[in-house]
């Protein structure tokens, strides 16, 4: 497989995962206990491919030192899925010491002109996702 390819596995699934979370209510039942598992689960995966071996710089293909598409699509899910565990999880995850990696990666794309240039406002990403855990 290409590098592009191994990249783009280590994300499969991440944004159903965070939406799928982000929208549950109540927070806190077995239900809820039950998607936080399955974010775990594909963080993991993310975490995994970060921690490889050869990887140098900070993004997700190859050696990681190239900014490509694939780290652009991620992190505007990433950064919605860091406000919603502020704003509806109690941060029930706890990426600095579970997912170091995936948190400086996310980190480093955050820090990014061009990241921060496009940034919607928290408020903004919190009023999305209220609207969408209404029943």
């Amino acid at each position: 497989k290409n590098e592009m390819a191994v990249a783009g596995e280590s994300t499969d699934g991440i944004f159903p995962a965070v939406a799928r979370y982000l929208k549950h209510t109540p927070d806190g039942d077995v239900g809820d206990d039950a998607l936080k598992e399955n974010l775990e689960l594909v963080l993991s995966k993310l975490e995994e491919h970060l921690n490889r071996d050869g990887k140098t710089g900070d993004f997700l293909a190859g050696d990681g030192e190239k900014i490509t598409l694939l780290d652009c699509s991620l992190a505007p899910k990433l950064f919605h899925m860091s406000v919603g565990l502020n704003a509806f999880k109690d941060n029930a995850i706890d990426l600095e010491n579970q997912f170091p990696a995936v948190k400086k990666y996310m980190d480093a794309v955050f820090d990014r002109d061009s990241f921060k240039n496009a940034l919607y406002p928290e408020e903004t990403v919190v009023w999305g996702w209220s609207n969408a855990r209404s029943p």
